[in-house]
């Protein structure tokens, strides 16, 4: 499909529906099962990098779907970030659990997810990496809106 209006370039405020899977067809992420189609400008951190340059140059109507390995998505598995931390740095109410994702604030008021991968008696174990980190993955984008960015984005270079 040849898709009509402007193509997506950075800053564009695009609309689309989207698909995520494993290398083995299982879904792990849909628009169609999160509530329907999705805004947002490229480039604004919606999706990785890897992720986005799937879309720059498309238009409304048309669909692509792309595998991609870990470091073009959303990077390989760092082991840096997985965590001990003390049971006594968990609310006294919260029993942490393996498998249980978690909103911890960061310093700088940023929230950041964590996944609990192991809980002994004094520390528990919680893995910061992105959920898709070290997976490749196939990601499927159809275009249903595309406005150009608000300024140009070459605008004084």
């Amino acid at each position: 499909m040849s898709g009509s209006g402007p193509p997506i370039v950075f800053g564009s405020f695009i609309t689309v529906d989207y698909r995520i899977c494993l290398a083995d067809g299982t879904e792990v992420d849909s628009s169609h099962d999160e509530g329907g189609p999705v805004s947002f400008a490229l480039g604004d951190g919606s999706f990785p990098d890897g992720v986005e340059l799937i879309l720059y140059g498309m238009r409304t109507g048309q669909s692509d779907r792309r595998e991609l390995q870990p470091l073009q998505a959303w990077g390989e598995r760092d082991p840096a970030r997985v965590e001990a931390l003390s049971r006594g740095s968990f609310p006294s109410e919260m029993t942490p659990r393996e498998g249980q994702i978690i909103a911890f604030q960061l310093e700088d008021g940023e929230e950041v997810a964590g996944a609990i991968v192991e809980v002994g008696d004094e520390r528990v174990l919680v893995d910061f990496n992105p959920p898709l980190a070290g997976q490749t993955v196939s990601v499927e984008f159809d275009v249903l809106d595309v406005q150009p960015p608000a300024v140009d984005p070459l605008a004084g270079l």
